[in-house]
């Protein structure tokens, strides 16, 4: 688990999500489940990031996501 405050600023990374790719093609990252509101983003470096200003308009104490990697 990953703490985070609910006055974080969009842009905050979160978490790296580190994935080696031998092969030297791009990486695409996808959230399939979890971010109901659309608060999360994952860039192309692998960077799990805030978007929003509002986790604290949410009554939601948590949130898992499932990302997919894909290249």
């Amino acid at each position: 688990p990953l703490n985070l405050s609910d006055q974080s600023f969009p842009g905050t990374v979160i978490q790296e999500i580190r994935q080696t790719n031998e092969n030297s093609t791009s990486i695409d990252y996808y959230i399939l489940q979890g971010d109901h509101f659309d608060f999360f983003s994952v860039n192309k470096l692998g960077q799990l990031y805030l978007t929003s200003s509002m986790l604290n308009r949410t009554r939601d104490n948590s949130f898992s996501l499932l990302i997919l990697i894909s290249s």
